[in-house]
C-alpha cells in the first residue's frame, strides 16, 4: 500500500472469521448489492448488476438493516476521506514553507505561498474564536436550561404555572 492510499477498515457491523475472511451479518447477494447501489448510477443498473430484480432491490433499500449498512459505508468512507485530507494538509503546509524559504524559488512563488500561509492562519484563528463563542453559548443554554427547570420545579411544587 503506498502512503498516499487510505487504510481499509472493516466496517462496523462485519465479523473476521477464523480462517481471517469478513463475513457480513446480511447475505452475500445483499452485500454485494450494497456495493452496487452505493456506485451505480440507479437503483435499477445496481439490480442488474448483482442479478436481482427491481423489486426485490426496491424492498431490500427500504429495510431498516439496509439503511443503516448505508449510513456505516458512507460514515466510513468520510472518515476515511477526512484522514487523507489531514495527510494532505500538513504537505500542503510543508510544500508551502518550502517555497516561502527557499531563496531560489522566484519571488512571485514565495510571496503567494506567504499569502496563502498567512490566509489559512487567519482562517483557522477565526474558527478557533468561533469555537470558542460557540461553547461559551452551549455554557449558557446550559445554565439557563437548568435554571428554567428549577423554576418549572419550584413552581409545580407550590402549584403555580410560569
Amino acid at each position: 500500500m503506498s502512503p498516499n492510499e487510505p487504510e481499509q477498515s472493516t466496517p462496523k457491523d462485519e465479523k473476521t472469521t477464523t480462517s481471517g475472511t469478513r463475513q457480513s451479518p446480511r447475505g452475500n447477494r445483499q452485500d454485494h448489492f450494497l456495493e452496487a447501489f452505493l456506485t451505480e448510477p440507479t437503483l435499477k443498473k445496481a439490480a442488474e448488476r448483482v442479478g436481482i430484480g427491481y423489486a426485490t432491490a426496491k424492498r431490500w433499500r427500504k429495510s431498516k438493516e439496509f439503511g443503516q449498512a448505508v449510513a456505516a459505508y458512507r460514515e466510513e468512507a468520510i472518515s476515511q476521506s477526512i484522514e487523507r485530507l489531514h495527510h494532505a494538509y500538513g504537505l500542503a503546509v510543508t510544500t508551502l514553507s518550502t517555497i516561502m524559504s527557499d531563496p531560489q524559488a522566484p519571488a512571485a512563488a514565495r510571496v503567494t505561498a506567504a499569502r496563502t500561509v498567512i490566509e489559512a492562519g487567519r482562517q483557522e484563528l477565526k474558527l478557533e474564536e468561533q469555537d470558542a463563542q460557540l461553547e461559551e453559548l452551549q455554557e449558557k443554554t446550559q445554565l439557563l436550561e437548568s435554571i428554567l427547570m428549577a423554576q418549572e420545579a419550584a413552581c409545580n411544587k407550590s402549584g403555580q404555572r410560569l
